[in-house]
């Protein structure tokens, strides 16, 4: 099901002003489906819950996502999107009553939410921050910050015409090593909007989904590296989703960079290194004989020893 880290980190700005952290993250894992969720409470002074209401807006779609992924996939864009714009509005009504305010406003936010079951994926987004994948070729944008008309404005849940706003996608998965989520507090240290290209330490995050304490040290690594190195930093939040193991550990762009180094090599000298990799394979490993051609037409034989080591290179 792949393995998940997220957290969120108040900013120096509203740490200056008394004010908690609006930014908010969540996870969920059910029904086969894995879903990460993130929303950035509105920062305007008016909004004066939006933090309570991003808290509830990624609750609700991780629930919404897990019980009604398979539906979702075959289900038209706009029906989908009215549901969820509905039910994620009811219930942030349901939890401004209970908090004596008389408009779901006062609890705006925006969404990003990546829900993952087997090879298939889906995505909802609306207003800023960034919504990317790691792939053996490097990374790619999924979803792009959606931003106002004017300068420091965004599109929230809470809006009238939020289903029109709500970006949804489907999309195949078989290649990606993981998919990530981030605040525009996070995005203004690792993405350069213009070109739509990620820093390197986004690797350095998905990596962390392999410990054990992967959402506390990701924690750390916001605070000391982003928001302790600016005053008027905004509140930071960022989650992962890594699908597979083996990739995103090399770190950059070097499996991009090994595979097209296979393929020169064996175009070069007509030996595949794929073919001697399966020394780690059962017939190696039982029978110590692998047979590898590609050298002048000659097959060669790769003999493994009798203390059960493989003489070849091994993807352990």
């Amino acid at each position: 099901m792949g393995k998940i880290i997220h957290n969120y980190k108040c900013g120096q700005k509203h740490i200056a002003l008394g004010k908690n952290c609006e930014d908010r993250t969540y996870a969920m894992t059910l029904n086969d489906v894995s879903v990460i969720a993130l929303a950035d409470g509105a920062g305007s002074e008016k909004y004066t819950h939006s933090g309570i209401g991003a808290e509830c807006v990624v609750e609700v779609a991780c629930r919404f996502l897990c019980k009604n992924f398979d539906r979702i996939l075959t289900t038209p864009d706009e029906e989908c999107k009215n549901a969820f714009v509905s039910i994620c509005q009811s219930e942030l009504s349901e939890k401004a009553n209970e908090l004596g305010l008389d408009s779901i406003m006062y609890l705006s936010s925006t969404l990003l939410a990546v829900a993952v079951k087997g090879n298939d994926t889906i995505i909802f987004h609306i207003g800023d921050g960034v919504i990317g994948k790691y792939t053996i070729d490097g990374f790619s944008v999924v979803s792009a910050p959606d931003n106002g008309e004017f300068v420091g404005t965004t599109y929230f849940m809470t809006l009238a015409d939020a289903s029109n706003r709500l970006t949804m996608l489907r999309e195949h998965n078989n290649d990606v090593t993981a998919y990530f989520v981030m605040s525009d507090g996070v995005s203004e240290y690792v993405y350069d909007e213009v070109n739509r290209v990620f820093t390197d330490a986004v690797v350095n995050f998905i990596n962390m989904a392999d410990d054990i304490k992967g959402s506390a040290l990701l924690g750390d690594a916001m605070q000391k590296y982003i928001i302790d190195t600016n005053p008027t930093s905004d509140d930071c939040s960022f989650a992962c989703l890594k699908l597979v193991a083996s990739r995103a550990e090399m770190g950059g762009y070097v499996p991009a960079v090994l595979a097209k180094t296979i393929e020169s090599i064996k175009e070069t000298t007509g030996i595949d290194i794929n073919e001697i990799v399966k020394a780690d394979t059962y017939d190696a490993k039982v029978t110590k004989n692998l047979n590898v051609t590609g050298i002048e037409g000659q097959d060669v034989n790769l003999v493994v020893g009798d203390s059960g080591k493989e003489a070849a290179v091994t993807t352990e």
